[in-house]
């Protein structure tokens, strides 16, 4: 019989550094993240990559309109809606 709490278990370090686990559905205007991972469907991933969203990435928040945000990546400005933007992961620069 093992005694669980004699063993030895070490926690898995978390992904992306700090703050990981924040998407960009939680950042507000004038917050600057670096993209940790980009999640979804296929298709999504290869479009919001194409567009600049890759790992590594620092995006802004440049503001929202109808709902969507819009965000500073590289020289351009992308709106986003929320379904999107919670499945972007990020962590704060």
């Amino acid at each position: 019989m093992v005694n669980f709490a004699a063993t030895n278990m070490k926690k898995a370090p978390r992904r992306g550094g700090r703050n990981s686990g924040m998407t960009l559905a939680e950042m507000k205007e004038g917050d600057r993240a670096r993209i940790v991972r980009v999640g979804g469907e296929e298709a999504v991933k290869r479009h919001l990559g194409a567009l600049g969203f890759v790992a590594g990435t620092i995006v802004r928040v440049a503001g929202e309109s109808y709902g969507n945000m819009i965000l500073a990546v590289h020289e351009s400005r992308i709106a986003v809606n929320d379904a999107t933007a919670r499945n972007v992961e990020v962590c704060n620069v």
